[in-house]
């Protein structure tokens, strides 16, 4: 039904839509991706498929988004999409009219590499963005080769938990970002409390599994509460970042203010100790002249020994000569 991977279309935008859809369920499927597919078209978004497993479970999904940023990061940088947009499946878009782009972090955010959500399980990857470049290449490795390194470790949700514990390295840990789930992996309402922040609301873009009725979701970007909300958010975490600069800045001051005293203190230390070596070094090297001195005189006296034992030779009586 589909290539291995489908391309659909591709023209100039700044993000990439991935996924995998494969196996019985495959019917279901079609009508999720067929919600994708109008929301790329509307926006000219190229969207990748791959139909077949190359690894078990569901650990096929890193490789699919691999293959991908590989081919963009051969790509002249001139040439080269921002982002990776993942999506599972069985995620449907409710509201097409909302671009990708409205999620991306503004662009002094350049620190930041991965939009992600939570659930009450914790990760969900089911929709998540990825930024084109090495960081997000050597993330995915470390995704799909973790069970190889760590096979001590549970997985319970497979490479769904082996990305959990990979984002908490401190190699990544620093350029990923929870972001509210409404933004774009909400879920259905299932009538409890309407506060509920994992529930979808009106004029939002995806919910997580299958929606029929679509139509009277689809609302404008300017008259929804999408960009007031998420300026808020990289406003909030942008003061947030910049009160752990300065704390961080300040802790660093006072280390190098106390290593500064230190460095004093042992420069100081250092020139008693040689202040003392000095002085003993002094007194040997005043003994040692002085020791010289009287080998000096001792050799004197015993040069003048063997002249003065001579002429007491010559002072002695003539007579006894004889």
């Amino acid at each position: 039904m589909f290539a291995a991977y489908k391309q659909l279309p591709l023209p100039v935008s700044h993000a990439r839509t991935c996924t995998v859809a494969y196996g019985k369920h495959l019917e279901g499927y079609q009508i999720a991706l067929n919600t994708h597919a109008k929301h790329g078209d509307y926006h000219s978004y190229p969207t990748y498929l791959l139909d077949h497993p190359i690894l078990d479970g569901l650990w096929s999904k890193e490789l699919a988004l691999l293959d991908v940023l590989l081919q963009e990061l051969s790509k002249a940088k001139s040439e080269q999409l921002e982002w990776l947009v993942w999506f599972d499946a069985d995620t449907v878009i409710m509201n097409k009219l909302i671009p990708l782009e409205t999620f991306l972090p503004p662009n002094e955010r350049n620190d930041v590499h991965l939009l992600y959500t939570k659930d009450w399980n914790g990760l969900n990857n089911g929709v998540f963005l990825l930024r084109v470049l090495n960081w997000s290449l050597e993330l995915l490795s470390s995704i799909v080769a973790y069970r190889s390194f760590k096979p001590e470790d549970k997985l319970p949700f497979t490479e769904h938990s082996a990305m959990d514990k990979v984002m908490q390295l401190d190699k990544y840990k620093h350029g990923a970002v929870e972001c509210p789930p409404q933004w774009f992996n909400a879920y259905p309402s299932d009538g409890g409390d309407k506060d509920v922040h994992y529930d979808y609301r009106l004029g939002q873009m995806l919910v997580d599994k299958l929606e029929k009725n679509r139509t009277r979701w689809e609302i404008p970007l300017s008259r929804t509460n999408y960009e007031k909300q998420i300026e808020e958010f990289w406003r909030s975490l942008n003061k947030e970042r910049s009160q752990v600069q300065a704390e961080r800045t300040k802790v660093d001051k006072e280390k190098a203010k106390e290593n500064k005293a230190e460095g004093e203190r042992a420069d100081i230390d250092k020139k008693k100790a040689d202040a003392i070596v000095g002085k003993v070094g002094g007194n040997a090297e005043a003994n040692e002249r002085h020791v010289h001195v009287d080998k000096h005189k001792l050799f004197s006296f015993l040069q003048h020994a063997p002249a003065k034992n001579e002429r007491a030779k010559g002072d002695q009586d003539p007579r006894r000569e004889v």
